[in-house]
């Protein structure tokens, strides 16, 4: 799942995978050792170690999910970094044939906001996962994971409102275009009109 995300960078692909790789050794380790104990006892106490001491289903796995979806919102705010960057420019340059620029700018402005509280979150959800470790208390781990979701959720609604922003925008240079279509096809019209009546 890891290798084949085309949102994550190789960076950060191979920091999951040397996750990934640490479970898998641990995991080997702990089979070489049960295949070789012969003590009914001290057996249960070793397959109970696959839950309590390395926790792939409570700890690793949901670590490497969370972490993974936080680094594809960050890759998706990026993005949109750029388009909020590259609107900006566009919008500048056309400010003044612009009637709706204050409404426009308003809403890119707002969008950047969201933007860097969506970057804070992600952040901070990240930093929520990375502490998620097998060797840590129950309770420190279940409310790192909780954190971290809550921080997810938190960046998704802010991504969310500035693709909101983004559509209304785009409705808005819609408008001018169209407005600005009929008044050439008016002009166009009243050309030949003239030319009709000369």
């Amino acid at each position: 799942k890891v290798k084949v995300e085309k949102f994550v960078s190789d960076a950060e692909k191979t920091e999951l995978l040397g996750y990934v790789n640490d479970a898998i050794a641990e995991l080997q380790a702990s089979k070489t050792e049960i295949n070789a104990e012969t003590d009914l006892v001290k057996l249960k106490e070793l397959v109970k170690g696959i839950y309590s001491e390395h926790k792939v289903y409570g700890v690793v796995g949901p670590k490497l999910m969370g972490l993974l979806s936080a680094y594809r919102l960050r890759f998706l705010t990026t993005k949109l970094g750029t388009t909020l960057d590259t609107l900006d420019l566009r919008l500048e340059e056309n400010k003044d044939s612009l009637a709706n620029y204050a409404q426009m700018k308003a809403l890119l402005d707002s969008s950047k906001t969201e933007l860097t509280s969506a970057k804070a979150s992600i952040a901070s959800a990240i930093e929520a996962f990375k502490a998620m470790s097998p060797s840590s208390v129950k309770t420190v781990t279940d409310k790192s994971y909780a954190d971290g979701k809550q921080f997810l959720a938190k960046a998704r609604t802010s991504i969310n409102k500035i693709k909101e922003n983004l559509n209304k925008i785009r409705s808005l240079i819609e408008k001018v275009k169209s407005s600005s279509s009929s008044s050439e096809s008016s002009e166009s019209e009243g050309t030949s009109s003239s030319r009709s009546g000369d």
